[in-house]
């Protein structure tokens, strides 16, 4: 069994959780997807514009609209990474930053309590458990996600255990997604 844990949630914890939520949501990477589509389109009808008036200029604006294309998606995760930053900054978010959270565990649930809070998080309610390099993410069927970091868990192996049993008795999945990365 898998003895109690403490974690401190730390802006770290808050804006990887909400980047790995945003990588994990379909209206998101179409969002995304779409922008990119729509930029390059943009400097592409540009460039049509300029050939009957100079060759040049449209190369160079054909140019530029490759090179964005390229380019784009970096400058995309850049931009969402920068704008999550600033949502963990919020009020909604300075309450709970560097607060200690007492996590206990069972084959029925996990509670996350502290002083201002309790939650039991039934294991029935798990859509998957994920394991990345940093973190075990546990999707809820609610939509929301919770956050476990590698670095503050003393003995991660025995929780990944309990993990992957979990899985296998209540037939959740358990993603290895050890190449995850914010892009």
């Amino acid at each position: 069994m898998v003895e109690n844990i403490t974690f401190i949630f730390n802006s770290k914890v808050a804006l990887d959780m909400l980047l790995y939520n945003a990588s994990k949501s379909e209206q998101f990477r179409k969002s995304r997807k779409t922008s990119r589509f729509i930029f390059i389109s943009i400097i592409l009808l540009i460039s049509l514009l300029f050939i009957k008036f100079n060759l040049l200029i449209s190369v160079c604006f054909m140019a530029l609209g490759v090179i964005s294309f390229i380019v784009f998606p970096q400058y995309l995760g850049y931009y969402y990474k920068k704008h999550f930053s600033k949502i963990i900054k919020t009020e909604d978010y300075k309450n709970r930053i560097d607060q200690s959270f007492n996590i206990s565990f069972n084959n029925e649930f996990i509670e996350v309590k502290n002083n201002h809070i309790q939650a039991k998080h039934n294991v029935g309610n798990f859509e998957y458990i994920s394991e990345t390099n940093e973190y075990f993410f546990i999707k809820l069927k609610a939509g929301d996600f919770l956050a476990y970091p590698k670095e503050q868990i003393n003995d991660f192996d025995t929780l990944k255990t309990y993990f992957k049993n979990i899985c296998t008795k209540n037939k959740i999945e358990y993603k290895n997604e050890y190449g995850w990365k914010w892009k």
